[in-house]
Formats: C-alpha cells, sequence, structure tokens
C-alpha cells in the first residue's frame, strides 16, 4: 500500500512588513537599493545597507575582493532612475488572502499575503512595494498617498496591520540589475474584513486527475477563490486504508496538490478554513473523487499495471453436448503468458460434471472447443490470464446447458 502526501507551496521564513500610513520610506532609495540587492550575490548585501556608514567612516582599508566591498561597489553603481530598462515581467499583484490576528503591535488587526503574478521569470529581480489606503467619508473616498514599504525577493509576501473596514491598493515596480523592469502594477482596491471566524471555501471544491513522473499519479484540488478567504486550511485525505490530515497555508498557485496516489482507488477530500493561530476553524468542506487507472496512463496490458480480465466471455453451448468458449484478450497476446480454463457444473443433476475440469490454454488463442457432459446442467466457466510477471486475472460466466434446445449465448 502507498501511503498518502499531501504537498502545498509553503511559505518559509516570511518576514511580513507592517502597514504603516504614519511611515514614509524614501522611494528612490528603495529603488536604488533594489537595485543593488539585485547586482549582489547573497554574501554582498550588507553592502548595499552599510554604505552610509561604511563611506562615513572611511572604507578605503577594506579588501578590493570582499563581499562588503562588491555591495558598496554595486551601490555605487545603481541609480534612483526609475525609466524602464527591460519589457514587462509582473502581469497582476493582489490581495490573496486574509485572517484577523492579535498582534502585539496592532492589537486585534488582520495580516495576508500578497500575489504578484509574473509573466515570465527574471533572475535576478527584486520588487519595491507601495500601498494606500482609502476610507469611506459618507459619499466619497478620502485616499492616502503611496507609502512606500518593501523591497521583497519573492512574488508571495506577507503584509500586517490591516485595518478591518479599511480598504487597500498596492503597487508593485520590479528591479533588476540594470534598473526597472517594465511598467508597475497596481492591484484593485481591496476591502479588509470584519469578520473574525475564517472563511470556508465559498464554492464546490473541484479535483482534477494527472500523473507525472515525479509525484506519481495525483490529483489538484481548487475552487473559486476571493480575497476575504483564509490564508489557512486543515487538509484531509483518505482511502479505504489510509488517512492523512496536513497544514496548509495558500500560494499564488491556483490550486493544492494531491500527490503520489494509488491507481484507480477512491478518495475522500475534507478541507476546513482555521485561523492564523490554529485556535479556531471554519465548518468543513467535503467531496469524493476516484483516481486515474493504470491503463489510462500506461496503456492497456502494460506490465507497470496489474493485468486485467478478458472481457466478454461467452459459451455457446450445442445441442449435442459440446460448447464453444470465446473472449476478447485484455491486452496483446504477447504481454500474455497463457490462460487457464476451469469449469465444472453448479448444479447436481444427472450426469452433471460437478469435478473440476482445469486446462491451460495459448496466449494467441481467443476460444476454444469445451464438452459440457449431462442434461439439464448449469456449468460455470473461468477464465484466467496470466501475464509475463505470473500475476493473474479472471473472469467467469455460467449457463445452463439443455440438449434439446437450440444453440444458446450468455455474454459476461
Amino acid at each position: 500500500m502507498h501511503k498518502l502526501y499531501v504537498v502545498a507551496m509553503l511559505l518559509s521564513k516570511t518576514v511580513a512588513f507592517p502597514m504603516l500610513p504614519y511611515i514614509q520610506l524614501d522611494y528612490a532609495h528603495y529603488f536604488r537599493l533594489a537595485q543593488c540587492q539585485a547586482m549582489c550575490t547573497e554574501r554582498c548585501e550588507s553592502g548595499c545597507h552599510q554604505h552610509r556608514r561604511l563611506y562615513a567612516r572611511g572604507s578605503r582599508n577594506l579588501s578590493q575582493n570582499s563581499p562588503m566591498n562588491d555591495g558598496l561597489r554595486f551601490w555605487a553603481a545603481s541609480s534612483t532612475g526609475s525609466a524602464k530598462t527591460g519589457s514587462n515581467v509582473m502581469s497582476t499583484v493582489q490581495l490573496l488572502c486574509q485572517n484577523s490576528v492579535v498582534d502585539e503591535e496592532f492589537g486585534e488587526s488582520v495580516e495576508g499575503f500578497v500575489s504578484i503574478s509574473l509573466i515570465r521569470p527574471v533572475r535576478p529581480i527584486r520588487f519595491v512595494i507601495q500601498w494606500k489606503q482609502r476610507t469611506d467619508m459618507i459619499g466619497h473616498f478620502e485616499d492616502s498617498q503611496w507609502i512606500t514599504a518593501s523591497v521583497e525577493h519573492d512574488s508571495l509576501f506577507k503584509v500586517r496591520g490591516l485595518i478591518p473596514g479599511i480598504q487597500y491598493r498596492f503597487m508593485v515596480t520590479a528591479v533588476s540589475v540594470n534598473g526597472k523592469l517594465g511598467d508597475t502594477v497596481t492591484s484593485d482596491w481591496t476591502e479588509v474584513s470584519n469578520g473574525v471566524m475564517p472563511k470556508p471555501p465559498a464554492n464546490s471544491l473541484t479535483l482534477s486527475n494527472g500523473y507525472n513522473s515525479n509525484r506519481g499519479v495525483m490529483a489538484q484540488l481548487q475552487w473559486t477563490r476571493t480575497f476575504f478567504d483564509s490564508c489557512y486550511y486543515k487538509l484531509q485525505l483518505s482511502n479505504g486504508s489510509y488517512q492523512v490530515t496536513t497544514d496548509i497555508t495558500l500560494d499564488s498557485s491556483p490550486s493544492i496538490l494531491l500527490p503520489h496516489l494509488q491507481f484507480d482507488t477512491n478518495y475522500l477530500v475534507t478541507i476546513a478554513a482555521v485561523s492564523a493561530d490554529k485556535t479556531q476553524t471554519s465548518k468543513s468542506i467535503t467531496t469524493h473523487f476516484r483516481s486515474l487507472q493504470c491503463r489510462d496512463v500506461h496503456g492497456h496490458g502494460s506490465l507497470q499495471c496489474l493485468p486485467e480480465p478478458v472481457t466478454d466471455l461467452t459459451i455457446v453451448v450445442r445441442p449435442n453436448g459440446t460448447g464453444l468458449v470465446s473472449w476478447n484478450p485484455s491486452t496483446d497476446p504477447q504481454n500474455i503468458l497463457f490462460y487457464q480454463l476451469i469449469y465444472f457444473a453448479v448444479t447436481q443433476n444427472d450426469g452433471c460434471q460437478i469435478r473440476k475440469q482445469i486446462f491451460n490454454v495459448k496466449a494467441t488463442v481467443t476460444s476454444t472447443e469445451v464438452i459440457f457432459p449431462g442434461n439439464q446442467c448449469e456449468y460455470l466457466v473461468r477464465l484466467i490470464n496470466y501475464d509475463l510477471l505470473g500475476r493473474d486475472a479472471s473472469a467467469e460466466v455460467s449457463e445452463k446447458q439443455n440438449k434439446f434446445s437450440d444453440y444458446a449465448k450468455v455474454d459476461l
């Protein structure tokens, strides 16, 4: 039996930046910082951050080959100019999800994840993040100024300190080694929820089957998302043998991946939203699905699959007591080792052959003659096919024999 797994793209080492309307950072400085970081390797980023202090103290004694010196050099090579130097790499930015939290700094507030959709991957790259808020002032909205908040290296990042009932908007500038990449992108206005309880998926769950060489048989779970959705979920996946429960953190991908499933197996999926501190859980939503069959991936008769029984197993009984057993193979003859035919009477009338009769049939054969002794006997015929690995599958059919009747035909 295979164990069950659930894979979700989890955020690692994510540091959220606070939404502070009373702090306005220097956009030109952050743009230059982003460009410098894009130039740097991880080892030399300290030169970008400490350039003022080091130059003030005198840094001529620094080794010309040191990572710090590289950072200082890259800072000097960067600029505050925001003219485009490359084509667009971003398509949209949006608040992906949100959760109520009790923050040490902000008290009762909301945190969420913001996602940047990329048109194409670019490395190295940094994102300068700006935001503004607006409040409904009885018939009209009052907007704040754009506030520069952070330089991010990932297209998914966390924000905290959001105020319930306030609308927010985000603007992102992509910066590479040579400067600004394409146009900035701006999100729609998004209102922060006043609700405390995490919200479950508002729509029914859908699952699509798939397969690849790395993750084997898999399924993708998705639903129509809204920015009011929770960022955190508890997912339970089970079949007749196993059950696994996993904590999920949403990312920008549209689905949750369920890899390493068994072929042709019924699964039950249950998902519920949870709060950021994992103390509150929404109502659960459940759906069923059946995973791919092996033949859908590897083809009929593949030795990577368990053998399948023959189809259309048929008995044609003649008045003289002889009969013809025929079938359609489940795979090509070269994948069959041989057939084994077993037949016996299930009634005890006079002359019926109750003892099992067993004989082998060549893999290239699709029919064979059989003698059915007795009169008014019901016979059961079982046909077993063996693959090249010695594994078997069987099919069976029964027929009531009557010497005084016309030919009879029974399909499986």
